[in-house]
């Protein structure tokens, strides 16, 4: 209850305040709201561990840096769910440093990238229901600063993921546009979408993809799909020492490396007809197509969770919201009424997750 009568006192409080930028800080039971172009600073320094920050959509924040743990929780960022408050967008980069252990993002839009301080061990992050360009784990594999045990799961990611400085980490029921790279070892990469970046032609006029995971090592690897279309030639993988089973391969897996294990995978599956919606484009994503499987049944997938992002501990959620009551409806009268009083109708729908 208390989750609720926040979001609709920053929602509400934001029309009040002739629609300036309002942020809410929830600590120990109370809401602080903070207002203007430096809200989500103010509300960010102000912030304690373990408070949570509520970013209400149609408005715009800059990019920004967290050295505590926090909860920060947006709007959303699909256009369909997000008709009666906004997205919430972020321009700028948004950087995790020392202190940020155990923080949580949620429910954004940014045309930026994620970054994790390549100095500083940070651990148990979760980046969740999100759409953003990057991610970012900077460094040059010094197991003095390893992130570890971060979480990735059911984002829109339109560039790729570095994890170069990371460790036991979760990467699940994402799509993904391009490659994820550096991983030397112990990373979880499971029912995640991939899609095929085309490189060019080679020598015999072939046409040739880069890999989608490049420079992977000693990771488990299940439950994806690697689209590819049959006229394109490539590997799905660099790397070695890693067991890859359950995915769907558009093709016949090609290994540079020869060195990974691969069992009962799904082959030369043409993702044309795979998704119940995306029948064109193999190489990005679209709000306005359908990620089911056709014929799921035919992918029951490991430990019959299923392939793709809707299977697995964690399929995603249709929309992308964020785990906090949403705001589905709202009107606000223009004007008050011979009273004085301003009429308003909000209809908030409780999230299960």
């Amino acid at each position: 209850m208390k989750k609720i009568l926040i979001i609709l006192l920053s929602c509400l409080t934001s029309f009040i305040q002739a629609q300036q930028i309002t942020v809410a800080l929830h600590h120990n039971g109370a809401a602080t709201m903070f207002y203007g172009n430096s809200a989500l600073n103010d509300a960010n320094t102000a912030a304690q561990n373990g408070d949570t920050i509520y970013l209400p959509g149609t408005a715009y924040y800059s990019g920004f840096g967290i050295s505590k743990k926090l909860v920060i929780i947006g709007a959303g960022h699909n256009p369909d769910s997000t008709v009666a408050t906004g997205r919430t967008i972020i321009q700028g980069d948004i950087y995790f440093y020392a202190g940020s252990d155990g923080s949580v993002l949620e429910g954004i839009y940014t045309d930026n990238n994620i970054h994790f301080n390549n100095v500083t061990r940070i651990n148990n992050v979760r980046i969740s229901r999100c759409n953003l360009v990057s991610i970012y784990f900077d460094g040059g594999f010094d197991t003095t600063t390893t992130c570890k045990r971060e979480i990735i799961e059911q984002n829109i990611i339109r560039g790729g993921i570095q994890c170069s400085n990371s460790d036991w980490l979760i990467i699940r029921n994402n799509l993904i546009s391009s490659t994820i790279y550096n991983i030397t070892q112990n990373c979880l990469i499971e029912n995640n979408v991939l899609y095929y970046q085309v490189s060019g032609y080679n020598y015999y006029g072939e046409w040739r993809t880069s890999p989608l995971l490049s420079s992977v090592y000693n990771s488990w690897i299940h439950n994806n799909i690697f689209t590819l279309p049959a006229s394109v030639i490539g590997a799905y993988i660099t790397g070695s020492n890693n067991y890859l089973d359950n995915n769907i391969f558009g093709t016949t897996p090609g290994d540079y490396s020869g060195s990974n294990w691969y069992t009962n995978n799904y082959v030369n599956i043409g993702t044309d007809t795979l998704f119940i919606g995306q029948t064109a484009n193999y190489s990005s994503f679209d709000y306005s197509q359908n990620y089911h499987l056709r014929n799921p049944a035919l992918f029951p997938g490991y430990s019959n969770l299923g392939v793709g992002i809707y299977g697995g501990t964690v399929p995603f959620k249709e929309g992308g919201l964020p785990f906090n009551p949403h705001i589905m409806l709202k009107t606000i009268a223009p004007n008050t009424d011979t009273n004085g009083n301003l009429n308003i109708n909000v209809k908030v729908k409780a999230q299960d997750n």
